[in-house]
């Protein structure tokens, strides 16, 4: 945000995830519920039209967003959201790109594609969607101190007690190899583990729980 001071830069947690409160007994989370509440967000700044950046399922909802009202969305950048999709075959592939173009075209929403080697491919080989769309690849996070910054800040944005033990060395260097440096897959190991961890009445993840939360998914592979 620093390298944008002119840009008026809002940064939601979603309802029932982060610092929100969660829905009431009974409340169904759909996209719908979660695209009002960022309309209503939008209406209370008074932005008629605004751009949206996602990453993850925010990056998904914000696609809907787009496509279901274009003339409230100026740009849509999409990050690590449609990988799995998109490297799928046959109809979940074929729907996903139609959606896309209908985005780039009939909504008129420029969109930015930042993704793995694989899904970023995938947009540069289809002509019109490349000739639309400016894309990005996604550089694999380094082990170290760059990939500890990551677990810390993912840690704490969704709520994990203690985040800063999860950046420790022993931690932070077993999440990164399971990783394979994609950005999703840090997410994904930390919420599964946090998932396990509360499972067992436990506060804290401990190497236990990212072993059980490693066989309830697969990592996404960044070939």
């Amino acid at each position: 945000a620093e390298h944008f001071p002119d840009l008026d830069l809002v940064m939601l947690d979603l309802p029932g995830h982060g610092h929100s409160a969660h829905l009431g007994a009974g409340a169904d989370y759909n996209l719908l519920v979660t695209m009002n509440a960022i309309l209503d967000v939008a209406d209370a700044l008074g932005w008629e039209r605004f751009a949206v950046l996602g990453h993850s399922m925010g990056a998904g909802i914000g696609s809907i967003l787009a496509a279901s009202l274009p003339h409230r969305v100026t740009r849509l950048v999409a990050i690590d959201n449609v990988h799995v999709i998109l490297t799928a075959s046959g109809v979940a592939r074929r729907d996903t790109l139609d959606a896309f173009r209908f985005l780039m075209s009939a909504g008129n929403v420029p969109l930015v594609v930042a993704g793995l080697d694989v899904a970023r491919q995938i947009f540069a080989d289809d002509v019109e969607l490349a000739h639309r769309s400016i894309i990005l690849k996604l550089p694999l996070w380094e082990p170290g101190e760059p990939a500890q910054r990551l677990i810390r800040a993912l840690a704490r944005g969704m709520g994990m007690e203690e985040p800063d033990h999860l950046a420790e060395p022993a931690f932070a260097e077993r999440i990164w190899r399971t990783s394979g440096g994609v950005t999703g897959n840090f997410k994904r190991i930390l919420h599964w583990s946090g998932k396990v961890a509360r499972r067992h009445d436990r506060r804290f993840v401990t190497q236990d729980d990212i072993t059980e939360a490693l066989q309830l998914f697969t990592p996404y592979s960044p070939e």
